[in-house]
């Protein structure tokens, strides 16, 4: 998984720039107030989720168009206002196991000789595709990607996915237990990674190598994240939790003075 990883960093110089710039950018505005402030628009925020994790599904991995893309955005952000609870657990907990997927790479598979430790190299940005060539290469390097992780986790030893199961049945308890606790995590693990995803577009647009940094570093950019995750929870817990405890003071006053 990790070669193809760094395979697509090397490629992307071809790529036109509007491809990485506005996705990025978009993904690192939108992520900045999942992390900080999902949970405290109640249910657009699981709504928002719904869309970009439908969204990308939909057109990077189900369909081969924009309307396949809006189709299942939009079941995606119906569904999880109806059925937000059970959203929020399903969504932290692919989270949750997406991030053991490449726990499991860094451990099991093998980076190309000289990926690793090498100082960042920049790479001249020579567009040479339309926008929708470099969107089909897009599509093409998720196809290849998740192909890359079926195979990798078949590769994994069965007591290898005990970490990961037990990270996900903490999830569902947490979910069933501590709801606002777990709709907090969700919000700020999935703007965490929206951030990482936008930054790192930006950054290949640059011609810079992100990807090949963090395959390097994967423990420690793995406690950054888990880092950011907790902060981002935290904040939004404490501020959401001061503005829904002043707002029922000020229904109790209005009901009062009536």
């Amino acid at each position: 998984m990790l070669d193809v990883l760094l395979e697509f960093e090397q490629t992307a110089a071809g790529l036109r720039p509007v491809v990485l710039i506005v996705p990025g950018l978009a993904l690192v505005m939108l992520g900045l107030f999942m992390w900080l402030g999902g949970l405290g628009i109640r249910r657009a925020g699981p709504a928002m989720a719904g869309v970009v994790v439908g969204g990308t599904l939909g057109y990077f991995v189900i369909g081969r168009n924009v309307g396949a893309a809006a189709i299942l955005a939009v079941v995606c952000a119906l569904s999880a206002v109806v059925v937000e609870k059970v959203f929020v657990m399903v969504t932290l907990a692919a989270m949750v196991l997406l991030v053991g997927l490449f726990v499991f790479a860094s451990v099991y598979g093998e980076l190309p000789e000289g990926a690793v430790g090498l100082p960042e190299v920049v790479v001249e940005r020579i567009p040479t595709e339309t926008i929708a060539e470099s969107l089909e290469q897009l599509r093409a390097f998720v196809a290849e990607l998740l192909s890359s992780v079926w195979e990798g986790t078949s590769a994994v030893p069965v007591y290898g996915w005990l970490g990961p199961a037990a990270a996900v049945a903490v999830v569902v308890v947490l979910g069933l237990l501590l709801k606002r606790v777990a709709a907090a995590v969700c919000c700020s693990m999935l703007g965490c990674m929206m951030m990482s995803c936008g930054m790192g577009m930006l950054l290949l647009y640059k011609g810079s190598s992100p990807l090949s940094r963090v395959a390097g570093r994967a423990g420690l950019y793995g406690a950054v994240l888990l880092g950011m995750t907790v902060f981002g929870a935290v904040i939004q817990l404490v501020l959401c939790g001061r503005r829904e405890a002043a707002v029922k003071r000020a229904d109790k006053g209005k009901a009062q003075d009536a």
